[in-house]
């Protein structure tokens, strides 16, 4: 019987062509005592729209309507205006299996788990669907789960991940982050008494959308490599309480993030003095840390306050201009494919 009610958290932007297909996958799963949180995030196309039709067709639909303010913000409004007693998140270009909530909500029951992960397909552009999860490591146990978070060795999205609502009691995503999920599922994992992996995949990750692919621009880039800066070091954090073993693997790829962000920022200059201040901390207080050699002599000027850092900072980020327009080219390549 399903007395368990699941909240389905859906932060809509910029996702007209895919919002059926991800609200209908949601609407006709077997497990129907659920409520569909739908978020639009001040999207410029029909989302809001398509939002509303539904709402008015299926009354566990939910509709905010938000000035955009970014995923993070998205979610965090999904979150307060959830009742249910499982949160699942879903991205509004993805979609998920018919019977996806039926079998989280069963393995979180019959397993006594917070937090249920299941593996998950990529779907390409050119309608080639992979199974990503083939190559996760075997993962037996709370502990196990945990450390290959901890270590990305399985991804650090929150979709896919079934929770237990009250985990999100003092949780929150970052505002204006991105990475924001790699911020935040560690902490997760950590409040979760027991965690139960499935390989089995169950969630459709969409790389379909070649509008939002290849808007990632060199700016778009140094948000990423910030974002992964600043995630990684909430990382070395929880390494340091938990599994002090990991901390400094932790804090190598933060300093690594670290240290790129402070030379693309050479070429994209967005950061805050505050937020180079605090990188060129971080690489003082970890510069013992053994890094490749480029890596090493990088971190070296930042150091020194060498002025090569400019030059350095110019010629990648022109590489950065280059691969993302090679990117952009090779996705627009292939046909947009919707099933």
């Amino acid at each position: 019987m399903e007395t368990d009610l699941v909240s389905i958290i859906v932060p809509v932007y910029d996702a007209e062509q895919f919002l059926d297909r991800c609200i209908e996958s949601a609407l006709h799963q077997t497990y129907q005592n659920l409520e569909i949180v739908l978020v639009d995030d001040g999207s410029p196309d029909r989302c809001g729209d398509i939002c509303d039709r539904h709402a008015k067709e299926d009354n566990r639909i939910v509709v905010i309507h938000q000035e955009n303010a970014g995923s993070s913000a998205a979610r965090n409004t999904g979150l307060d205006a959830a009742k249910g007693d499982f949160i699942y998140f879903l991205d509004s270009d993805d979609y998920i299996d018919l019977n996806t909530i039926s079998v989280l909500v069963d393995t979180a029951k019959n397993e006594d788990a917070d937090i249920v992960i299941s593996g998950h397909y990529r779907v390409e552009s050119s309608g080639e669907i992979r199974d990503d999860a083939a190559v996760w490591p075997e993962i037996h146990s709370t502990e196990e789960a945990r450390l290959a978070v901890l270590r990305n060795k399985i991804p650090n999205f929150v979709c896919s991940k079934l929770f237990r609502s009250w985990i999100w009691n003092d949780l929150r995503f970052p505002v204006g982050v991105v990475m924001e999920d790699m911020y935040v599922i560690g902490k997760a994992m950590y409040i979760a008494n027991k965690v139960v992996v499935r390989k089995n995949p169950l969630y459709y990750y969409s790389h379909e959308n070649a509008g939002s692919i290849t808007s990632i621009s060199g700016t778009g880039y140094l948000k990423i490599r910030y974002g992964k800066y600043l995630a990684w070091r909430e990382h070395e954090k929880l390494a340091l309480l938990y599994a002090p073993k990991y901390a400094e693997e932790c804090a190598a790829k933060a300093l690594h993030a670290a240290i790129r962000s402070y030379y693309l920022n050479e070429r994209f200059p967005i950061l805050t003095e505050v937020q180079i201040q605090d990188i060129h901390d971080y690489v003082i207080g970890h510069k013992d840390i053994p890094m490749s050699f480029i890596m090493n002599l990088m971190k070296n000027m930042i150091l020194n306050n060498s002025a090569f850092i400019t030059i350095f900072g110019g010629i990648q980020g022109k590489l950065v201009e280059w691969q993302c327009r090679r990117r952009e080219a090779r996705i627009r390549s292939h046909p947009k494919v919707v099933k």
